[in-house]
């Protein structure tokens, strides 16, 4: 592994997601091989931070200090990467609770933020734009 930022274990897995200056990739740590490259474009971003879901569906991720995005590793897609971290100063960590409905948010600036993903999602839908 090679040019890294960040990275984290899928659970229950024998891989990883290594975040890289630009993109995502999913390594096999029992082979040591990298299995797919994952590009976050258009977004031209420095990866900062990433937290795998304890379900090991999903991967958040922290880059460009305002911007986070989520990828499904089931769906194999982007769910969204967007400029939602108003205070530009980055994440120390980004938390998932068990279910993977939750995603916390320890933020540089020392407040904590939590985004419940049903309800995105719900208020995405009423404008056409969830992940379906």
């Amino acid at each position: 592994m090679t040019n890294w930022r960040t990275f984290d274990f899928v659970s229950n897995s024998q891989l990883a997601v290594v975040g890289t200056s630009l993109d995502l990739e999913i390594w096999n740590i029992h082979t040591g091989k990298k299995e797919r490259t994952i590009e976050i474009s258009p977004v031209e971003h420095r990866m900062q931070m990433l937290g795998v879901s304890k379900n090991g569906r999903f991967v958040s991720f922290n880059a460009a200090q305002s911007h986070l995005g989520v990828y499904d590793l089931k769906l194999n897609q982007t769910l969204f990467c967007a400029p939602i971290l108003p205070h530009g100063t980055g994440v120390s960590a980004i938390p998932w609770n068990d279910e993977g409905s939750l995603l916390g948010l320890a933020c540089n600036d020392r407040n904590i933020r939590v985004l419940n993903l049903p309800l995105i999602r719900q208020q995405l839908a009423k404008l056409n734009l969830d992940w379906n």
